[in-house]
C-alpha cells in the first residue's frame, strides 16, 4: 500500500519509466484501489532566471473486480489527477492538480516560488 507516499514513489521512478501502486480507500467498507503511475511529459519552469525542467506524472486509480465494474457503470470510478517532479540531484514535488478525496473539488497545489512560462 501506498497511501500518501505517492509523490515519494514518483521522485524515485527512472526517468520514462511508468508503474504501478495501490492506495486503500477508506469508504463504509475499505477499498483498494490500482494507481497507474505514467509519466506525460516534460514542462520547463523558471525560479529567477534559472531554468528546471519538471516531469509531469497522470495518476489513474482504478477499483477493480465487481466492484469496479459496478463502480464504471455508476460512473464513480475515481477521477486521474496530476504531479509535478521536478528533475535533478534532489527531486522534489512542485505542482499538483486533482481531488484531495473521493468526488472531492479538484485542487492546484503548487510551490510559491516557480514560474511555468516565461
Amino acid at each position: 500500500m501506498s497511501n500518501g507516499l505517492i509523490s515519494v514513489l514518483l521522485k524515485n521512478l527512472k526517468p520514462g519509466t511508468s508503474a504501478k501502486a495501490h492506495l486503500l480507500a477508506f469508504r463504509p467498507k475499505p477499498v483498494t484501489v490500482e494507481l497507474e503511475l505514467v509519466p506525460e511529459g516534460s514542462e520547463p519552469y523558471w525560479v529567477a532566471s534559472a531554468e528546471g525542467t519538471a516531469t509531469r506524472f497522470l495518476m489513474t486509480p482504478r477499483v477493480r473486480g465487481l466492484t469496479g465494474l459496478v463502480a464504471k457503470i455508476a460512473g464513480n470510478q475515481p477521477e486521474p489527477f496530476r504531479m509535478w517532479i521536478a528533475q535533478g540531484e534532489a527531486p522534489v514535488l512542485i505542482r499538483f492538480e486533482g481531488p484531495l478525496y473521493l468526488d472531492g473539488p479538484e485542487w492546484r497545489i503548487e510551490l510559491g516560488a516557480p514560474r511555468w512560462k516565461k
